[in-house]
């Protein structure tokens, strides 16, 4: 790596669960009723049946106006018959999608004409009642589309101004991260059947799910209800199955290996790689139309090889290397319906995996990971309906989290531009957390003389603890900013120890309450008015001191106030046309990362590292012999300190947005906005003990650093986090969407987007200089200026089936970098080049990279690098399937990715600073603005053309 980890390597490998506020799995229908005259019909009664599973959700009353409204209600089919004396009983079918409202009028036929009529009928396109952003990844995209690694967070990039997004955590490769709408990886909320799923420390999604076993899932990517908290991304409601009147099950294997994949670039051969995904389902009736169950299982066995790529400058650390991986997945769920008034839901889920991971691009076969995890999930909800008109659900969840990780190597890690050995700095450690969860919700609908209102309140509250043991550096870790060999005087600086510790016990209380009123106006416009309040108690350690603790008092931050104010207005009154918009404000969910490493990093010894810049390489120290230097540097281990500011507040957005959506030919909706986030209280660290000097980090000036800090000898940096990072994100999203009508569907989404801000990691990124943070405000690392995502499928003739994927996204930036600030724990920059400039193929910049370079006897670059690479990707799936006696279904498929076989290039040089792309590149690197490998890898689109065939008979 080019500048010093320390401590910010440790917050990028922190090992702990989350407790994010969630939002319900639920949906909402609501309409009126009328005569054949166009007028309101009151006291008409309504039942609501689910046609799967054949429970009573609702019987409901048509009010003086003829409009009725059902609240939490279960996503699926259902059946809704409408009676009135003197009028003929209707009943309709229509489908009910997570996170979304279905407004329908009906209109009833007088009872001498009609004795009854059963209406064939679509589910309305728009929804003209919501200003939220977002979109319902449905079952049968779920079931039906391409998923290389069968990630449902791949399905989330589906909708516009979300994206793929870094993975901090070394125990989660395997798992998808996603950003929306300029929010880094960490800031999105995941809950599962409405409990939490979420890192608290790392972000992004906790436990790993079977797709088997999810029926659907809901994005809102901005501007949400007050209900949904603790976000900055996306909040994310993924739904799992449930059982129904009828057993239904299926046995499935998925398969693949090396025969039909593309070479990799970076290699002349195609290494040996065999994966197998095989499982079942089985669902059914305990109790007909009362009580069901639902189980899902799969196992998940990968022989893989890690291509290491020096780009021949170290060709005896090249080759590939085994990547073993196997994974376990359950879900197993059951309902019951007490009465027509009182239901439960009860769901455990478990994800077991071993794998070996960390081989690959610059990291070396000896710098790779051994990684174990367990985690267990259970969620338990009771729902009632205290009258037509009022329901509450009250739900319980508990989570626990346990992983280990182990080196490889017992040696030190050494960290060059172009070659990373040794064992891996961050392990071995551990994690064990648990968590619960108690949250309320009522749901009220209310008649005024001023309009319906459909109100909700609620409370969340969340308990979190966790024990954390590391060994950080304890073989050592040296960082080199030159591929230069060592001398013997440089090699005697190689070993040393430093030591392990455990972090302190970690705990936290969240708190969430809020009230939502969803007030309809008018028969064309309702408001969506909201207001939620959080608080972590700790979130900032407000009790901790240390002897470098700011002096005065450090408090918690009460004033989370987040009001939502919003509107839907339906242009013509039919439910075509509708124009929306709105404003809120949004906080963070706490990250325990900052108040955690502070607690552990108070001053304590734990080590020292050595960086050298190409210059001193081979005599880093002139004039001093080993033994001088022995004394003058390891007599005094580096003390590790980091401190939050007593005023830091959580991290929150301002999001603004306006657009409309328009149903075009009855099947298909066109929805357009703009989106403006701005970002404030975001978190940077900055060296408080740094020398104002300045310079590029070497021996010399750490040793004159070591008798002249700012503050104290502690030859280290002394990092205090602060909020004075900001962030800005303008886009605009366009997205069509034809349902599923005439054999086929798709979605065009299209996002033009600018991100700007301060640092590329919400927990608080190093900055080059802090002295002056101007020059750290630019591109940020998920700036995808253009966007297209389309995903359709086809049902075609002799039951064949097509559907894909294909994406397209412009080149993200990189940081272009020199070396280490004089404390070694930033980077810094040429003169005259901000922060993320790489990629943007700006003259200025080129110049400056030019003269720098130029001044170190290196050749310039050319005009057209540093450059990053568009990404372009399409999954394919061609489904067969055969019918056998009406109720045994076989499929058999064959899935490709990437069938194009683009060269998807994940970095630019140096060590890959996110798991996505962008990277910080060292400008006096052999092979600067020169890729390592290419993205995808065997999870997630992108990688090398590959292949696998899919069977699975259900019944």
């Amino acid at each position: 790596m080019f500048f010093r980890k320390l401590p910010f390597a440790v917050l990028a490998v922190a090992m702990y669960s989350s407790l994010a506020l969630a939002q319900l799995p639920t949906a909402s229908f609501r309409g009126t009723v009328l005569d054949s005259r166009g007028a309101a019909v009151p006291g008409a009664t309504l039942r609501l049946r689910n046609d799967s599973s054949g429970v009573v959700e609702r019987n409901l009353q048509t009010d003086e106006t003829g409009s009725f409204a059902a609240e939490s209600l279960p996503p699926g089919s259902y059946r809704v018959e409408i009676a009135k004396e003197g009028f003929a009983t209707q009943s309709q079918s229509f489908e009910l999608l997570v996170g979304r409202v279905v407004v329908t009028n009906f209109t009833l036929g007088v009872e001498a004409v009609q004795q009854s009529v059963t209406v064939t009928a679509q589910t309305p396109l728009l929804d003209p009642e919501s200003s939220e952003i977002g979109g319902v990844v449905e079952p049968r995209a779920v079931a039906s589309l391409p998923l290389n690694g069968r990630q449902f967070g791949e399905l989330a990039t589906l909708v516009p101004g979300v994206l793929p997004a870094p993975n901090f955590d070394p125990i989660k490769t395997r798992i998808l991260n996603i950003a929306a709408e300029g929010s880094d990886g960490r800031s999105s909320n995941f809950s599962v059947d409405g409990a939490e799923n979420t890192d608290l420390v790392n972000g992004g999604l906790l436990q790993g799910f079977t797709i088997e076993g999810i029926q659907e899932f809901h994005v809102a990517s901005s501007r949400f209800g007050a209900d949904q908290g603790r976000a900055l991304g996306a909040a994310v409601n993924v739904v799992t199955k449930s059982g129904t009147n009828a057993f239904h099950g299926s046995y499935f294997i998925f398969y693949r290996n090396q025969t039909l994949n593309a070479r990799d670039p970076f290699q002349t051969t195609k290494p040996d790689f065999h994966r197998t995904q095989q499982g079942f389902t089985l669902g059914g009736p305990i109790w007909k139309d009362r009580t069901h169950f639902f189980v899902a299982f799969e196992n998940f066995d990968e022989k893989n090889l890690g291509i290491v790529n020096t780009n021949g400058i170290f060709p005896q650390f090249d080759g590939s290397f085994p990547l073993p991986f196997t994974a376990r997945y359950l879900t197993a769920r059951a309902d019951h319906s007490i009465n027509d008034k009182n239901k439960l839901m009860l769901r455990y889920s478990f994800e077991n995996n071993f794998s070996t991971q960390g081989i690959g691009g610059i990291r070396a076969a000896d710098n790779g990971i051994r990684s174990t995890n367990r985690g267990n999930s259970l969620a338990a909800t009771y729902t009632r309906l205290i009258s037509s008109r009022a329901v509450n659900t009250l739900l319980y969840s508990y989570s626990q989290f346990n992983n280990h990780l182990l080196p490889l190597s017992l040696t030190p890690e050494i960290d060059r531009p172009d070659l990373i050995t040794g064992g891996a700095f961050n392990t071995p450690q551990n994690t064990l957390i648990s968590r619960h969860q108690i949250r309320d919700d009522l749901s009220v609908t209310q008649r005024s003389p001023w309009g319906t209102h459909n109100l909700k309140f609620g409370a969340d509250y969340n308990h979190a603890s966790s024990d954390a043991g590391l060994e950080f550096a304890s073989r050592g870790q040296f960082a080199f900013f030159s591929d230069a060999p060592l001398t013997a005087t440089a090699a005697d600086l190689l070993f040393f120890s430093a030591g392990n510790f455990k972090f302190p016990t970690y705990a936290d209380n969240l708190i969430g309450v809020y009230a939502q009123d969803d007030w309809k106006v008018t028969k064309r416009l309702t408001l969506n008015l909201g207001l939620r309040w959080d608080l972590s108690t700790n979130e900032n350690n407000p009790t901790f001191t240390s002897p470098i603790t700011p002096p005065g008092v450090r408090t918690r931050d009460y004033n989370n106030w987040g009001p939502r104010l919003g509107f839907a207005f339906d242009l013509t009154g039919k439910g075509k046309t509708i124009v929306r918009g709105g404003y809120g404000i949004f906080y963070a969910f706490p990250v325990a990362t900052d108040p955690d490493v502070e607690s552990a990093f108070d001053g304590r010894r734990i080590g020292f590292g050595l960086f050298f810049g190409p210059i001193d390489t081979n005599n880093p120290f002139p004039g001093l012999t080993p033994a001088q230097i022995q004394a003058a540097v390891f007599a005094q281990p580096q003390l590790l300190l980091l401190t939050l500011g007593n005023h830091v507040r959580t991290p929150y957005t301002q999001q603004t947005s306006i657009g409309f959506q328009q149903e075009l030919f009855g099947s298909m909706a066109l929805t357009v906005d703009y989106v403006h986030n701005l970002g404030l209280k975001e978190r940077l660290g900055r060296d408080i003990n740094l020398d104002a000097s300045g310079g590029i980090g070497t021996p010399a000036t750490m040793l004159a650093h070591e008798f002249s800090p700012a503050l104290a000898a502690s030859l280290g940096p002394v990092i205090r986090v602060d909020d004075a990072g900001k962030s800005t994100y303008n886009a605009l999203e366009i997205s069509a969407n034809k349902r599923f009508s005439r054999n086929f569907q798709f979605q065009a989404s299209y996002t033009l987007s600018h991100a700007v801000d301060m640092g590329d990691d919400s927990i608080g990124s190093a900055v080059a200089n802090p002295f002056d943070l101007r020059p750290e405000r630019g591109d940020s690392n998920r700036d995808e200026r253009h966007r297209f995502v389309f995903n359709g499928l086809v049902h075609l003739p002799w039951d064949f089936e097509l559907s894909s994927i294909t994406s397209f996204a412009s080149a993200r930036p990189f940081d272009i970098v020199t070396g280490a600030s004089p404390d070694g724990s930033s980077p810094t920059r040429p003169p005259g080049v901000t922060r993320n400039m790489g990629a943007r193929d700006n003259a200025a910049t080129i110049a400056a990279i030019n003269a720098f370079r130029s001044a170190n006897q290196l050749a310039p670059i050319t005009t057209t690098s540093p450059k990053s690479f568009f990404f372009f990707s399409s999954d394919v799936r061609l489904t067969k399937y055969f019918k056998i006696k009406d109720k045994i279904t076989l499929t058999g498929a064959i899935e490709g990715f990437n069938l194009f076989n683009h060269v998807n290039y994940l970095s630019n040089g140096g060590p890959t600073f996110s798991g996505v792309s962008g990277a910080q590149t060292n400008v006096l690197a052999p092979d600067f603005a020169f890729p390592h490998r290419t993205a995808g890898g065997v999870l997630g689109s992108g990688g090398p053309r590959a292949a696998q065939f899919v069977f699975r008979v259900e019944f």
